[in-house]
């Protein structure tokens, strides 16, 4: 329940929660400029692809839980996912976040982001 900072480094093993926008369509749909149904979880339809920086310095998939639109947050998605045992430490580990559409075949990426790992 903490935010993940250089004095509080996210942890091998444990779930973390990385905030997105741009994931695409829902179940049930949310509104442009619209916040999920209070109690229901607005679930992303399309496949989701995570990957962080492993010890051999090389992109490893993760496992994601779920991506929902972010309770009370616009146009936001929450995605809980299980960081690797064996990711990279320190204060810049790289990693980022994908996904294929629904009806595409083509995944879309994100740009990398840095994560402090301990």
């Amino acid at each position: 329940g903490s935010f993940v900072s250089l004095s509080n480094p996210a942890r091998r093993g444990e779930i973390v929660r990385a905030y997105a926008t741009g994931l695409g369509v829902t179940s049930p749909a949310v509104g442009t400029n619209a916040t999920a149904i209070p109690g229901t979880d607005a679930i992303v339809q399309g496949a989701l692809i995570m990957g962080v920086t492993n010890t051999a310095g090389q992109g490893e998939g993760v496992r994601v839980l779920t991506a929902r639109v972010a309770p009370d947050l616009i146009g936001v998605f929450e995605i809980p996912f299980l960081m690797p045992m064996d990711a990279a430490t320190g204060s810049n580990v790289s990693f980022s976040i994908g996904v294929i559409p629904v009806g595409s075949s083509t995944p879309i990426y994100s740009a990398t982001a840095k994560i402090p790992i301990l």
